[in-house]
């Protein structure tokens, strides 16, 4: 079995594409991806990492709901349609996260097993 691995370098500038459909009013700005790593404690440690990943990434969505629109739409925007389409560039987002992390989780997987293959045909050797 072999394993590839995605070294990818985003370019792309972290804000939804939405924030470009009306000025922003003053105020904090929404936190970027940040690349957090999963604890590697074994599997069983993975599985908590890639768990409060999720949670993480669900409280942050939580949080980002809760926050009141910056400004009102302008008369010819439709204010239902922008909310949607913030909620599903926000969802895409989360999805994009988690996708990565059950990736990084496959990719340590299959080492692990590639590991004790390797292991175990050794010992049939040795016998």
């Amino acid at each position: 079995m072999s394993t590839f691995s995605l070294q990818t370098v985003v370019s792309a500038p972290l804000e939804l594409d939405s924030d470009c459909m009306e000025p922003r009013a003053a105020g904090p700005h929404e936190p970027g991806f940040q690349a957090r790593s999963l604890g590697h404690a074994g599997s069983g440690g993975l599985g908590m990492a890639l768990e409060e990943e999720l949670a993480m990434l669900t409280g942050d969505r939580d949080d980002q709901e809760e926050l009141p629109d910056q400004e009102t739409p302008s008369p010819g925007q439709n204010a239902d349609l922008l909310s949607l389409f913030r909620q599903k560039e926000k969802d895409l987002v989360l999805a994009a996260k988690l996708g990565k992390a059950l990736l990084e989780r496959n990719q340590d997987l299959t080492k692990q097993y590639e590991k004790m293959h390797k292991d175990l045909n050794e010992k049939l050797e040795v016998n």
